[in-house]
């Protein structure tokens, strides 16, 4: 029998990053995590001269990215069939 594969997918937010480890075969979802930005009210910076300006950190987004995969990765090694190297794709929402 094959081993199973999964895949990462990643969305990032208006406030945070969140990862995500399915496996393929079976849509089953392993593990999910998610980071908040650092930077700004719940991520994002305010320009104090126009209100109608907001911007986010791309720092953040780096930062967020790596945590939210660290953190869902160390929730997927509890299931008994994942293994990061069966991790096939990655998919990416912004």
């Amino acid at each position: 029998m094959d081993e199973p594969t999964f895949s990462l997918g990643l969305d990032f937010g208006t406030s945070a990053v969140r990862a995500l480890f399915v496996n393929t075969a079976t849509g089953e979802e392993i593990a999910s995590a998610s980071s908040a930005y650092a930077s700004g009210e719940h991520g994002v910076l305010l320009d104090p001269g126009d209100r109608d300006v907001a911007r986010q950190h791309p720092g953040d987004h780096l930062a967020s990215l790596a945590e939210a995969i660290d953190a869902a990765r160390v929730a997927a090694s509890q299931h008994a069939d994942f293994a990061i190297d069966r991790v096939i794709g990655i998919r990416v929402a912004t």
